[in-house]
C-alpha cells in the first residue's frame, strides 16, 4: 500500500522525496503513487492541502518543476518592449557610510526601477520590487524593440557593463575586473514603494557560458538582506527622466504590472 499512497506533512518533505526519486532512488517512492501533503492532528486525522497523482517519472519531473516555479515566481512578463516615449522612472539613491566615496564621503550610487525582475515569495507572501544599476538600465533601454530580460548575450552584457565604455560599479558587476566567465552581479530589492525604505535587499546573479551552444546563461540566487559590511545605510526615492523606457511602465510610482513569466528559484 505504501507504494501507492504516501503522506507528507510538509511540501519540503515531499520535494525531498521527489528529488530522490528523480535522481534514481526508488526506495522512498514507487510508481504509480498518490502523494498527499497536509498536517496530521493529535487524533491521527490528516488535513489535506495538496494531492499529486504521479504516474511515471516524466510526471514526477513535471510536478517537481511546478513546485519549484510556484514557490517563488516572477510577477511581470519578462519579454519587454523598449519605446522612445520618454518618462520619469523611479530611482533609489543609496548611501553607505563607510568613507569609501570621493574624498572620504559615503559610498553612493543609484539604482533604477525595473519591474520585469519583480519577485513574489509564495512562502512568506512577500512581493519584492526590483531596481537595477543605472548603467544596466541605460544599456538595456539604449535601443528600442522587443527584448527578453532573462536570456541572450546582449542582455547579460547589458546587465554587467558600465555605460558608454566606463567600468561598472563594483557593487553590481565584476565585469571590469574579471577576464572571463562566470561573471557576477547584483540586483537591489525593496518591499515597499510608497515611502523611503528602511531596509533594502539584494539578489546576486551569475552569468555562465554554455560550452556546447556558446550562449550565456543568467542564473539568479535568493533575495537576502543587503550586505553593507556592517556600515549604516540610508536610501531615498526620486524620479529621473529617461528618453527610452519599457512599454507599459509609464507610472514611476506603480508597483507591478500584470502577467506572469518563468523564473529561477
Amino acid at each position: 500500500m505504501n507504494k501507492y499512497l504516501k503522506l507528507f506533512e510538509t511540501e519540503d518533505a515531499f520535494k525531498s522525496c521527489l528529488e530522490a526519486k528523480i535522481g534514481g532512488d526508488n526506495t522512498e517512492m514507487g510508481f504509480p503513487n498518490v502523494s498527499v501533503i497536509g498536517e496530521e492532528d493529535s487524533n491521527g486525522n490528516f488535513s489535506v492541502s495538496d494531492v499529486f497523482y504521479i504516474k511515471d517519472l516524466n510526471k514526477a519531473q513535471a510536478v517537481h518543476e511546478y513546485l519549484r516555479l510556484n514557490g517563488s515566481r516572477w510577477i511581470n512578463p519578462t519579454t519587454i518592449e523598449v519605446t522612445s516615449d520618454g518618462a520619469n522612472v523611479k530611482t533609489l539613491w543609496v548611501s553607505i557610510y563607510n568613507g569609501l566615496g570621493s574624498n572620504g564621503y559615503p559610498e553612493a550610487w543609484t539604482v533604477v526601477r525595473f519591474q520585469p525582475y519583480d519577485w513574489y515569495d509564495k512562502k512568506t507572501k512577500t512581493t519584492y520590487y526590483a531596481f537595477i544599476s543605472g548603467s544596466a538600465y541605460r544599456n538595456i533601454t539604449e535601443s528600442t524593440g522587443v527584448k527578453n530580460v532573462l536570456e541572450g548575450e546582449d542582455l547579460t552584457l547589458d546587465l554587467l557593463s558600465g555605460i558608454n565604455g566606463y567600468d561598472p560599479i563594483p557593487r553590481f558587476s565584476d565585469y571590469a575586473s574579471n577576464d572571463g566567465f562566470p561573471y557576477h552581479g547584483k540586483i537591489i530589492y525593496v518591499k515597499d514603494l510608497s515611502s523611503d525604505p528602511d531596509e533594502i535587499y539584494e539578489r546576486a546573479f551569475t552569468v555562465t557560458m554554455d560550452n556546447d551552444t556558446h550562449e550565456p546563461t543568467l542564473t539568479f540566487g535568493t533575495i537576502e538582506p543587503f550586505d553593507s559590511d556592517g556600515y549604516n545605510v540610508s536610501a531615498h526615492f526620486s524620479n529621473n527622466s529617461y528618453t527610452n523606457i519599457i512599454d507599459g511602465y509609464y507610472n514611476s510610482d506603480s508597483g507591478s504590472g500584470s502577467g506572469s513569466g518563468s523564473g529561477n528559484n
